[in-house]
């Protein structure tokens, strides 16, 4: 609890500013390649709505890798395995 008690009000706003923001409804269109990694236990990040923002983007070149066993936190948790990933892009 105390972990919450120190994190909701540094960033609480900025999630309530985010979820107000439907990025679907907007065109994405990027210049440069796009590459986006996701874990396939994340539970704050759903894939399905993922997948259709992704679908949605539109660049030169894209990605989407999709990590086994990787929560929210991929860089805490898949380090190795996302740094291998960039170095290949």
């Amino acid at each position: 609890m105390k972990f919450f008690k120190e994190w909701e009000p540094q960033w609480m706003p900025l999630y309530k500013e985010l979820y107000s923001i439907t990025v679907l409804k907007h065109r994405t269109l990027f210049k440069i390649p796009v590459y986006v990694f996701i874990g396939e236990e994340d539970v704050t990040t759903g894939f399905e709505l993922t997948q259709k923002f992704y679908k949605k983007l539109e660049a030169p070149k894209k990605q989407l890798f999709r990590l086994k066993n990787a929560g929210h936190q991929i860089p805490m948790y898949k380090s190795a395995e996302m740094q291998n990933l960039i170095c290949n892009v």
